[in-house]
């Protein structure tokens, strides 16, 4: 099963929602894997020739925001 957190939206909503401390995440490498790949497979479809760049982009802000808040891989 693929991850389907690859939407901007989707991903600024739960990271919103967990500094809030609504709730903990629960983030793995495996889960950051398939989040990586989906946002790839998405942009890939939508056309764009940097989708691998851009997957890796958002890949490194979602760890280094999970990083400001404490969260170890």
């Amino acid at each position: 099963m693929r991850a389907r957190l690859a939407s901007a939206l989707k991903r600024s909503l739960l990271l919103s929602l967990a500094e809030a401390e609504f709730f903990r995440l629960r983030w793995s490498s495996r889960v950051l894997d398939e989040t990586e790949a989906a946002i790839e497979e998405i942009l890939s479809g939508k056309g764009f020739d940097d989708a691998t760049a851009r997957a890796e982009r958002a890949r490194a802000s979602m760890e280094a925001a999970l990083r400001r808040h404490g969260y170890r891989f």
